[in-house]
């Protein structure tokens, strides 16, 4: 009896505690080479967009869709955690406030709108430099306009890839504080309609602190579509 039941508690798997486990890989960097890198000359010196004239014939109202409205049956939660005042503020009110660039740019440089239009920011010792899809212009940090707004793809005019004149969209800005330079980016989209065609991660980086300066050009390709590279 003791050596069937010592045989019956070896036959039974040790608890999942038990089990040795898999050996997760570390995530290592990936490194690659810029296929193509120039020097832009400075973006102050960009001609202004022409703004799009529309074909009044052709302007449709778009009203924003609600959907249906909820109708109040006049039940009552009795949450007991439900506030009835609200609390006075804690945080105080921004120093300054102003109106960056917007979809209504890009329908005054191209004639259309883009869903969603992904704003993106950042803000230097003196500049406020912002990016949509598919434009972006510089600001001073009293909100006055210094540049723009320019579509995205003129940041790479004339460069070695043609995909990045294309402006695509999802647009990166960042400003490094230590080496005092401003990083722009976005992404390439013709490979999604030819697959014969690679993805490239199109990158700036300026040249001196000056977002309205010149600028570092490299392109990177990448083995699939990415969003926000």
């Amino acid at each position: 009896m003791s050596a069937a039941a010592a045989m019956l508690f070896m036959s039974v798997p040790p608890p999942a505690s038990a089990q040795p486990t898999a050996h997760m890989q570390p995530l290592t960097p990936k490194f690659s080479t810029a296929v193509a890198f120039d020097i832009s000359p400075a973006l102050r010196t960009l001609p202004v967009a022409k703004k799009y004239v529309a074909d009044p014939s052709n302007l449709l109202e778009i009203r924003p869709e609600r959907g249906p409205r909820a109708q109040s049956k006049g039940y009552k939660s009795g949450d007991k955690a439900l506030q009835t005042f609200s609390p006075a503020l804690a945080i105080a009110a921004p120093l300054l406030t102003f109106e960056g660039v917007s979809n209504e740019d890009n329908f005054n440089i191209f004639g259309f709108r883009v869903n969603p239009p992904d704003p993106n920011g950042e803000v230097g010792p003196n500049h406020y430099v912002e990016m949509i899809n598919l434009v972006f212009a510089v600001y001073d940090k009293s909100g006055n306009k210094l540049l723009g707004p320019i579509d995205t793809g003129s940041l790479w005019s004339d460069f070695a890839v043609p995909d990045c004149t294309d402006p695509s969209g999802d647009p990166v800005v960042l400003y490094d504080q230590l080496a005092d330079r401003w990083i722009l980016s976005q992404f390439t989209t013709s490979g999604l309609s030819d697959p014969e065609k690679p993805f490239w991660n199109c990158v700036a980086v300026s040249t001196t602190g000056d977002p309205t300066g010149s600028y570092y050009r490299y392109a990177f390709e990448t083995a699939h579509f990415q969003f926000f590279p």
